[in-house]
């Protein structure tokens, strides 16, 4: 059985990847946001041959949902991202708000660059990712494999 058979989101992701590579993006540091980017960060940190990886822990939906105030679950420093080149990573976009506060985040931190990638952009989205595999409709739910 192939990767890609085992989880059908690598393919995707190894498509994000190659996007990364042809704009010779190179992050010195992989930012996923738990919980639903800690895979796809795994991923594309494998691919891309990046061996720092930090995780930020953010929630934006409540249990039945529905959107709710994005906040910051775990607290701690960071200072390691300044002057280097970020790569924030998470499953998707739904409508831009829990990617648009993690890059507001790190960019107090004044790291050199700052990208974002995901694997699927919802089409009501008020934030485009640097990188994506595929624009959704707005009204459809994503079950990963790993959920």
């Amino acid at each position: 059985m192939s990767p890609t058979t085992i989880f059908p989101e690598r393919k995707l992701l190894l498509e994000v990847c190659q996007q990364i590579r042809q704009v010779n993006f190179q992050p010195d540091l992989i930012l996923g946001i738990s919980t639903g980017g800690l895979i796809p960060t795994r991923i594309i940190a494998h691919e891309l041959n990046i061996k720092t990886v930090d995780v930020i822990a953010v929630k934006s939906y409540n249990t039945d949902r529905t959107r709710g105030k994005t906040t910051i679950q775990l607290e701690k420093d960071w200072h390691h991202l300044q002057n280097k080149q970020i790569l924030i990573v998470d499953d998707l976009v739904d409508h831009g708000g829990t990617m648009e506060f993690v890059v507001n985040l790190v960019r107090q931190f004044n790291p050199k660059t700052v990208k974002t990638a995901v694997i699927y952009k919802k089409s009501c989205s008020n934030f485009t990712p640097d990188f994506f595999a595929r624009e959704t409709p707005a009204n459809e739910w994503i079950n990963f494999s790993w959920d």
